[in-house]
């Protein structure tokens, strides 16, 4: 169990600046008591180093008042949430940042607290009351902070709203945290109710998991609690599919790991691939889709990436396989994207790596990987080049583990990563015809227009560079019987009709 430093952090909390732009507008409104609550005051608490960027505060009166207070000293937005909060949008540098104002409920702080979601949520610092500067705990979420537990105060919490039985384990996997025995208890009663609430709220609460660390050991106790069959239900049918050599677990479990493994890939790809240079890295940490990173939608893919088995599999003298397993999976993750109400490019990029996870694989397992077939490969892969690739590392992984077909398949993503940076992009980024080409094969065929043979002196990119060069000389020539045909005042650029000359 760890100690808490309680007043060290609240000390540091009378200094924060954000927090004493804060209480200077909610003075000169004269707002007392206004209480902080939530996140900034649990990660203060806790001394965490990356911090929630919003503030939760509440207040009895005109919280339209002090909002408008406090919009004038930060700037930004006012949103109106609903008729009891009142959202501040703005940004301090480079970063986005909320003050969310609502009005006291209950009558008083302590039932406010009481009604919160988690017990670690369920402090108040005053800020301009009777009891500035004093923590107000009434459910013990200081001692479940240092027991690193979630706790809800009450089962009351998760009927009012459902989406809290996603949260808790959010929070757990974002904190470190443990979801306390009576709170799963009650989490495991209250799951069915989770399918009445709006898919955007389950997105976001889900791709939070899916970008913490240990994605799959939280997706693992999301199914022990009843919410993911809730949330996704096609990945009920994944346990207990058997799967044939080389694969040593059923499609649930081998799904497991490789939601693990995507992210132990990413934490050593500088060493495992090189070749895909620092630009794959950032790639995966930045935003996809409004907050939500390519990194979460490559774990999701993963999660995904054989939900069309179980009903794909056949069993013929022995042998399971499962033909067309990954077309019809793609189908399957399309629906569940639409269900979570995904975007179109966030959509493309799991569904794209659904259908496509195979390729690299069958791929690296032959004898001779000609150049043209690795230029197909990334001709068809695309925009989901680098996911479809690093999945094939963590899916081959969680297949074999770290042997021979494991280091097969890193020599194969290895070369497919160099043979896009030394063949294909620079070959992408040539211009298809330099002035001077055109130039010197026009001299080469008398300026007639007749360079065929010319372009295939001339040029290694064949048929289409061919073509084109052929196209702009017809140009030319037409150009020039064109000109021939006009009047001699106005090849010279004079006027043909007694103008100026």
């Amino acid at each position: 169990m760890m100690r808490l430093d309680v007043p060290a952090a609240l000390q540091a909390l009378s200094t924060d600046p954000l927090l004493a732009t804060v209480v200077a507008a909610a003075r000169r409104r004269g707002v007392a008591p206004l209480y902080l609550v939530g996140g900034y005051l649990r990660d203060a608490l806790l001394a965490r180093k990356v911090r929630e960027r919003d503030l939760d505060l509440v207040c009895p009166g005109d919280l339209r008042a002090l909002a408008a207070e406090c919009l004038g000293a930060l700037g930004g937005t006012l949103v109106p949430l609903d008729p009891s909060t009142v959202r501040i949008a703005f940004r301090r540098g480079a970063e986005s940042w909320q003050v969310d104002v609502a009005a006291l409920r209950g009558g008083g702080i302590e039932a406010d607290l009481l009604q919160r979601d988690f017990t670690v949520n369920a402090l108040a610092l005053d800020l301009t009351g009777e009891r500035a500067g004093k923590l107000i705990d009434v459910t013990g979420g200081v001692a479940d902070l240092e027991a690193r537990r979630i706790r809800v105060p009450s089962p009351a919490v998760l009927r009012e709203d459902p989406l809290r039985c996603v949260r808790a384990v959010r929070m757990a996997a974002q904190l470190g945290f443990q979801v306390e025995a009576g709170t799963a208890a009650a989490i495991r009663a209250a799951a069915p109710a989770v399918a009445a609430v709006s898919p955007e709220r389950i997105r976001d609460e889900l791709f939070k998991i899916l970008d913490a660390p240990q994605p799959a050991a939280h997706l693992a106790e999301l199914d022990g609690l009843g919410v993911l069959p809730v949330v996704l239900p096609p990945l009920a049918a994944l346990k207990g599919t058997a799967q044939g050599p080389p694969h040593r677990h059923d499609v649930w479990q081998h799904t497991l790991e490789v939601v693990e493994g995507i992210p132990w890939v990413l934490e050593r790809l500088s060493r495992l691939v090189p070749e895909a240079g620092p630009e794959a890295g950032r790639r995966m940490a930045a935003p996809a889709e409004g907050s939500i990173s390519r990194k979460s939608l490559l774990v999701f893919a993963g999660l995904l990436h054989d939900v069309g088995k179980p009903a794909a599999r056949t069993e013929e003298g022995g042998r399971v396989r499962f033909p067309g397993h990954e077309r019809r999976g793609a189908e399957m993750a399309g629906t569940l994207c639409e269900r979570l109400r995904l975007g179109r490019q966030a959509t493309a990029l799991v569904t794209g790596v659904v259908i496509h996870h195979l390729r690299p694989v069958l791929l690296a397992a032959e004898p001779v990987v000609t150049p043209r077939a690795r230029y197909r490969l990334l001709r068809d892969l695309g925009e989901v080049t680098e996911e479809v690739l690093l999945h094939s590392l963590a899916d081959v992984r969680a297949t074999a583990g770290e042997e021979a077909a494991f280091r097969r398949q890193v020599a194969f993503v290895q070369e497919t990563f160099a043979f896009r940076r030394d063949r294909v992009e620079p070959a992408a980024a040539a211009p298809l015809l330099r002035g001077e080409e055109v130039m010197a094969t026009r001299q080469a065929s008398g300026g007639k227009g007749e360079g065929g043979g010319a372009v295939d002196d001339r040029t290694r990119r064949a048929g289409l560079r061919h073509l084109a060069l052929g196209f702009l000389l017809l140009l030319c020539s037409l150009f020039t019987v064109a000109l021939c045909s006009l009047p001699r005042e106005a090849r010279d650029g004079g006027s043909v009709r007694g103008g100026p000359r």
